[in-house]
């Protein structure tokens, strides 16, 4: 790795690019791009034409702003703590999959954990376009934590896109207590508490956000946002679906525990907004007992077993508005106090295209249509139309605009996803 990138930083010299490299820190100039694949060798240099084989070998040397792109292939190893981190969004570590390959990471048994992060040097790390598959692991797909006792030498900015977990014991993406400023963006997470204990996300820590995902068929809360210290403040939480959650492993028997779609426990100002919450075992969207200004926002919340969105007596302030909830067990809105803001929130037929297949476009007599409040944090849809376009609001994850067709999203890596409705 040194020898290639003296080479690389050689033929930077002319105009005094180095220079300008050593004043500031990591720049393109300077960054390198290494390779595994199942073909090379970690005796290699980690070109593309003589890739290292390993990715543990290959994340080993990587600097700032330095990427690893891995061919396809199943590699039987786990992450743990070994990527290295970057200094800024402008010079990060990143580990992705070549792309347009297929690349899973199932480590062999005896592993607790695929993907960990620990300590303060673990930060501006980008992961990108991985299958992360927890067969034979004992623990969590994803845990970003502090090192040892430490609060304060915590991970944090740790990116993580284009991703499929799934096949997990524990919880799918577990963000703990003062790791903050992670992003989790067009993941599949999927099959997580296996062993019977386990979200797909829980997250305890500040500012992350998680959005562009699917969280399914597992056998806990899809997500919770939960500390009980406190904490998990100003996270978000949009253009999300979460659905069959709070089933048992295989789908049949129901977790007694929690069996919600998104359940916000705690923490001031979190903002969910354009998600479609639909046919988990409970609540759709919980306002838990220790959450603070809460801001619910044209969500559509549609066939959850309980409540679809239930307020907590022991919240404070939150503002629910332009939400869709239709077709849920017990009760559309249920709120326990005075105390929250509800407005333009639809509980009555909302007249989907087809619900039944998940389809939760509005029909053109829906009532949703131009029915709901101006919100500056909402400036467009579940499929990023922007809004309005009618004379007001649509209420719902949806805005209307004249067409119900489907539309495949393909992430930027190649990665197919999930099929938008």
């Amino acid at each position: 790795m040194n020898v290639t990138r003296q080479l690389r930083q050689l033929g930077s010299v002319i105009g005094g690019v180095v220079l300008l490299g050593s004043l500031f820190g990591a720049s393109a100039v300077d960054a390198a791009t290494y390779y595994t694949a199942t073909t090379g060798h970690d005796a290699n240099p980690g070109t593309a034409a003589a890739p290292f084989r390993t990715v543990n070998k290959g994340v080993k040397g990587l600097k700032p702003g330095d990427t690893l792109l891995i061919k396809s292939g199943t590699y039987a190893e786990a992450l743990r703590n070994t990527i290295p981190g970057g200094t800024s969004w402008s010079a990060p570590v990143t580990v992705a999959a070549y792309p347009g390959h297929t690349v899973t990471l199932r480590p062999n048994a005896g592993t607790d954990i695929l993907l960990y992060f620990a300590g303060a040097t673990k930060h501006h790390i980008i992961v990108d376009g991985l299958i992360l598959d927890g067969t034979n692991i004992t623990g969590s797909g994803i845990i970003i934590s502090y090192d040892g006792t430490d609060p304060a030498k915590s991970a944090h900015h740790i990116r993580i896109k284009n991703t499929e977990i799934k096949n997990i014991p524990h919880t799918g993406v577990d963000v703990r207590r003062a790791s903050p400023f992670n992003e989790f963006v067009n993941l599949r997470v999927h099959r997580t508490g296996l062993s019977g204990s386990g979200h797909g996300f829980y997250i305890h820590s500040d500012n992350n956000v998680v959005e562009h995902s699917h969280i399914y068929d597992n056998s806990k809360c899809g997500v919770q946002f939960y500390d009980t210290q406190g904490g998990v403040n100003h996270n978000i939480f949009r253009y999300n679906r979460v659905y069959n959650n709070g089933k048992g492993p295989q789908g049949g028997q129901y977790d007694t525990t929690c069996k919600t779609g998104f359940w916000i426990g705690a923490g001031t100002g979190t903002l969910a907004y354009n998600n479609l919450i639909w046919d988990n075992q409970g609540i759709g969207i919980m306002v838990g007992g220790g959450a603070a200004n809460a801001q619910v926002y044209n969500n559509t919340i549609h066939g959850n077993g309980q409540q679809g969105l239930y307020i907590n007596g022991g919240s404070s302030n939150a503002v629910v508005k332009n939400n869709i909830s239709s077709g849920n067990g017990l009760a559309e809105i249920y709120k326990q106090n005075s105390n929250p803001i509800l407005t333009n929130n639809l509980t009555s037929n909302p007249m989907f295209v087809n619900a039944a297949q998940a389809n939760f476009k509005l029909q053109a007599s829906s009532p949703a249509i131009d029915a709901g409040a101006t919100l500056s944090a909402v400036p467009d849809d579940h499929v990023k139309v922007s809004r309005p376009k009618g004379g007001a609001y649509d209420i719902g994850a949806y805005e209307y605009t004249g067409s119900t067709s489907s539309a495949l999203v393909t992430a930027p890596m190649g990665l197919r996803i999930f099929q938008e409705n």
